[in-house]
């Protein structure tokens, strides 16, 4: 096993005349020294489960509750009408994936059963879906696909991601480097599009699972990160360094 190395008196990247000079971590506000751009976070590992932080709908009695067992799970359940649904959206559309600036998306996840049910994951405006980019997969098969949505229109971006296995995890990613976007599969990258234009809408982390026949499913959700560039535009931020 490798040895971690060790920084005892911890790992600064301002300048020494700044606020957060000693400070023992890097700076959450900005990426460092002069720069005004900072990295906004949301990552939630569901070892707790704050109802006030999402929205749960659905057809029939859709369920999203802490699942059992290690490292933290929540667990979206249909109930067993043909077409019932559990549709999860966190609260707060805070994030943008803006041309110009960095975006990343990671979500593990299983499905109890991967052909007779549509899953989507991803990040959206919202309940309706009208824009943001999320992996589909469609009733019918397990192959998984990506999309992107603008003004409530959808285009598949990559036909063939990966497919699904049921009960098993699959880790699915996105790394937008402010130009081109590169789709990950347990953190190995097997797409990339070239010059993406990214919808302007702000968007929200999503999950959901919609019944094609008459049974109960899952989507258990193991981790979810959000993460974006953002400019802070503080015009009045010293620049005085030494």
């Amino acid at each position: 096993m490798a040895t971690p190395s060790r920084l005892i008196n911890g790992l600064s990247t301002q300048y020494r005349t700044d606020v957060l000079a000693d400070y023992p971590l890097p700076d959450p506000i900005r990426t460092g020294g002069l720069s005004t751009t900072r990295v906004h976070t949301y990552f939630n590992d569901f070892d707790t489960l704050i109802g006030t932080d999402f929205t749960t709908s659905g057809t029939g009695t859709p369920s999203f509750a802490l699942g059992s067992g290690t490292h933290g799970t929540a667990v979206l359940t249909t109930t067993t009408g043909s077409s019932d649904s559990t549709l999860v959206v966190k609260n707060g559309t805070s994030f943008g994936f803006s041309s110009g600036y960095k975006g990343w998306y990671v979500c593990q996840f299983k499905a109890s059963e991967v052909t007779n049910c549509d899953i989507k994951v991803g990040i959206v405006d919202g309940a309706t879906n009208q824009n943001g980019i999320y992996f589909q997969k469609a009733t019918g098969a397990a192959t998984v696909a990506l999309k992107a949505a603008a003004g409530g229109v959808a285009t598949t971006l990559v036909s063939n991601v990966t497919t699904l296995v049921a009960a098993t995890n699959v880790e699915l990613g996105l790394y937008y480097d402010g130009t081109d976007l590169l789709v990950y599969v347990n953190n190995a990258a097997v797409a990339r599009i070239a010059g993406l234009s990214m919808a302007t809408t702000q968007i929200t982390p999503s999950f959901q699972i919609v019944n094609s026949t008459g049974v109960a499913r899952t989507l258990t959700l193991d981790y979810v990160l959000v993460a974006e560039e953002a400019d802070r535009n503080n015009s009045g931020l010293s620049t005085s360094r030494f």
